[in-house]
């Protein structure tokens, strides 16, 4: 799924893509399926008129797809911050030209009320929460658990 974002430079705003996650059920991974689903929505936000995609992604993965850490573009997150999950692509040659300053999501993710989300999220039935090997930072998330200190 796509939503709007946006750069902000001072006073200037840049209307910008983001989308995620980007999802492929286990058993078809590494079919290509992915990259096609990737490529695809690039060229519809292409005939759309949009020009540049930022994210925050697998770092392993969209590279390849030509996603370059946004440092390279002088973007930054909201809190000044570049990591190597947050890139971007040029949609168009030069879709960042002149484009520098703070990425902020659209306003609904940016400020989502937790309890409120807690609340929403009583609806549905109990899916426990679970970490991937497959996901960015399971890793770390795995390393940090197990340097632990026990009780």
């Amino acid at each position: 799924m796509y939503s709007s974002a946006k750069v902000v430079d001072g006073n200037v705003t840049h209307e910008v893509l983001i989308f995620g996650p980007l999802c492929v059920e286990p058993c078809f991974q590494n079919t290509g399926i992915g990259g096609l689903l990737l490529e695809t929505t690039m060229q519809l936000a292409r005939e759309a008129g949009y020009k540049v995609i930022i994210i925050f992604g697998e770092p392993g993965y969209y590279p390849k797809h030509g996603f370059v850490t946004c440092n390279h573009f002088g973007i930054t997150t909201s809190k000044g911050e570049n990591f190597d999950a947050f890139m971007g692509i040029e949609l168009i040659p030069d879709g960042l030209n002149g484009v520098y300053g703070k990425f902020y999501e659209a306003d609904v993710f940016e400020n989502l009320p937790g309890m409120e989300v807690d609340e929403f999220n009583k609806n549905f039935s109990y899916i426990k929460k679970m970490r991937l090997p497959c996901q960015w930072g399971y890793e770390e998330e795995l390393s940090s658990e197990r340097n632990a200190p026990l009780n």
